[in-house]
């Protein structure tokens, strides 16, 4: 008895290994402009599109192996974009690009981090 490996890809469908790997050696043969009728997303994409998203399949499929990946709150999406907002934030402050003012920092982690900005910020001295 054999058995079938298989790849479920974005969309939730599943297609065997052989033919997923098919499928890379197509689209990576291809010119990048190159258009693919009904590609991952069902609807028209370029090959260098379509290789991009077999990359991040790939690359989400191994980070998944990881041991506690998906556990705790910083994989939260509302933490994410807490941490890209403070992110920004701090980097604009340090290259003096955009002058904020409001309530600091959002994240405890990077007010701790950073007080110097997070005080900045809370006491709106500019």
């Amino acid at each position: 008895m054999t058995s079938n490996r298989y790849v479920t890809l974005g969309t939730g469908r599943q297609v065997t290994l052989g033919a997923y790997v098919a499928a890379w050696r197509r689209v990576k043969a291809m010119k990048p402009d190159a258009v693919i009728r009904n590609g991952i997303q069902w609807f028209d994409q370029s090959a260098a599109e379509v290789l991009r998203q077999f990359r991040d399949g790939m690359h989400d499929r191994i980070n998944r192996h990881l041991p506690g990946y998906g556990k705790g709150r910083r994989w939260a999406r509302e933490y994410q974009v807490s941490l890209l907002r403070d992110c920004t934030a701090i980097r604009d402050f340090r290259q003096r690009r955009i002058v904020r003012s409001g309530s600091g920092l959002e994240l405890p982690e990077m007010q701790r981090r950073y007080p110097d900005v997070h005080e900045r910020f809370r006491s709106r001295e500019w």
